[in-house]
């Protein structure tokens, strides 16, 4: 298939949808936005942090994947409804996603930290630089450039 067949295809299937697509994303977002909004409850930050990673890993995951659903339902032909927000919570769907959702975040975070970690640890040229500022590091005392 060529890419002008898809865009035929998908303004077919997409026929007189729009409205309730672009409606649901909004819906999406605001209901996203508000259940979000629950860990501003706290004044302690740490606490906060806290509720929007259990929040995000156990809840708002599933709005996401409900788009997708949604998505690929008007792409195979069928309409889109208000209803299908939650296909998630409400065809067993929810553990696997919720599943492969925890294990996508560990993956990205031992990805981020495998990236990440070595931009963080002090080189001999850092501690060369330090010892300039502070007249000492543990770590120049251990390659001899103490000055």
């Amino acid at each position: 298939m060529r890419l002008s067949d898809y865009r035929q295809l998908a303004k077919k299937r997409l026929n007189n949808q729009w409205g309730i697509n672009v409606g649901l994303i909004v819906i999406i977002g605001l209901l996203t936005g508000a259940i979000g909004g629950v860990s501003s409850v706290s004044s302690n930050e740490n606490i906060q942090l806290g509720i929007t990673f259990l929040l995000n890993i156990f809840v708002l995951f599933a709005f996401s994947f409900a788009l997708y659903y949604i998505s690929l339902y008007v792409v195979r032909g069928g309409r889109a409804q208000l209803g299908q927000i939650f296909v998630v919570f409400q065809k067993g769907y929810y553990v696997p996603l919720m599943l492969i959702n925890i294990l996508a975040q560990v993956v990205q975070y031992v990805l981020a930290a495998l990236f990440f970690l070595p931009l963080l640890l002090p080189s001999r040229k850092q501690c060369l630089l330090v010892s300039c500022f502070f007249r000492w590091c543990d770590k120049c005392r251990e390659y001899g450039d103490v000055v």
